[in-house]
């Protein structure tokens, strides 16, 4: 049967090392789709967005304003050519049910519906008592300057999947090295499938990063990065994780009372994702010795950094 195979995410659950490891793999019934790059997130969206030039990954790529056109043309030619080939087609991309909304998710829905025998959807969930200290690091390294946690949203990411598909078509993963398949992302999506685990030279990893670290990327989006261009305050955050990779001895983790209180705020959302999925999305934290607590302790590491940091900055 050909079929569709719609991988979701959610982030933080290894979708960046999936997207590496089956960018360009192909068997006699089943492919990677072909699209710009190994994450067709950005591709779909552009392609399916009512408001395309509104999305934030128009800046992020820096893209010329009179040339926006031609680049949503040009993805939704890309598209089209992906569902071609006579086989099965995996598609990859965590910021879809971010970025879509009911409406033009529906869209793309019944246009894979239209290419495909069945389309199914896949989603690896990550409990959020490990989800919090991940997420928030991710958002520093894209700017956050605010001492927050962000909400998981997975009443906001799925709801619109259970409008779109059958039970029978969901396909809920637990992201917990105990449940996955070898203990692995990328094997555990391939035997989702039932198909062979691509061969990784280079994985894709999002690497952490010390609290010092983290603590001096903090400080520059909160007082300085407000003050700069886009673009510049953008380069200038690229450049601090490459020279703050390595530096700093502090683990990265959240105060175990915070992460407590972050649950218990969200406690509607994890009972409404649990009854969907059927497995504890609620977890259980692991702790680190000096756990930060507020947005004090995370600009004290920084300090601690001195001369440390590149000077290259």
């Amino acid at each position: 049967m050909k079929t569709c195979y719609l991988h979701l995410g959610m982030p933080k659950t290894g979708s960046s090392s999936i997207q590496s490891a089956f960018a360009g793999f192909e068997t006699t019934d089943l492919a990677y789709a072909k699209l710009r790059g190994s994450n067709h997130g950005p591709a779909i969206c552009f392609a399916f967005s009512r408001k395309p030039d509104q999305l934030p990954e128009i800046e992020w790529r820096g893209w010329n304003f009179f040339k926006l056109n031609h680049h949503f043309t040009d993805f939704k030619q890309q598209f089209e050519q992906s569902l071609k080939p006579q086989k099965s087609i995996i598609f990859s991309g965590e910021i879809i049910v971010d970025r879509l909304d009911a409406e033009e998710f529906g869209k793309l829905v019944a246009k894979l519906r239209a290419h495909f025998q069945r389309v199914v959807a896949i989603a690896y969930l990550r409990p959020l008592a490990s989800l919090a200290s991940s997420q928030f690091q991710q958002r520093l390294k894209t700017g956050q300057r605010r001492f927050v946690i962000p909400a998981p949203d997975y009443r906001k990411r799925f709801e619109k999947v259970l409008a779109e598909f059958a039970s029978g078509d969901i396909i809920w993963r637990r992201f917990d090295r105990v449940d996955l398949h070898n203990g692995d992302i990328v094997a555990d999506f391939a035997h989702v499938l039932g198909t062979e685990v691509p061969p990784r030279a280079e994985i894709s990893k999002n690497e952490s990063m010390s609290a010092e670290a983290l603590g001096a990327l903090y400080a520059f989006n909160r007082f300085t990065a407000p003050a700069l261009p886009t673009a510049m305050r953008n380069r200038i955050r690229d450049q601090m994780q490459e020279s703050l990779r390595h530096v700093g001895q502090t683990k990265f983790g959240l105060d175990a009372k915070l992460i407590e209180q972050h649950i218990e705020r969200h406690r509607d959302d994890i009972m409404w994702m649990e009854n969907v999925c059927g497995f504890d999305v609620r977890g259980k934290f692991s702790t680190v010795p000096n756990p930060i607590a507020n947005q004090r302790q995370l600009l004290e590491l920084a300090a601690s950094l001195g001369d440390k940091v590149d000077s290259r900055i």
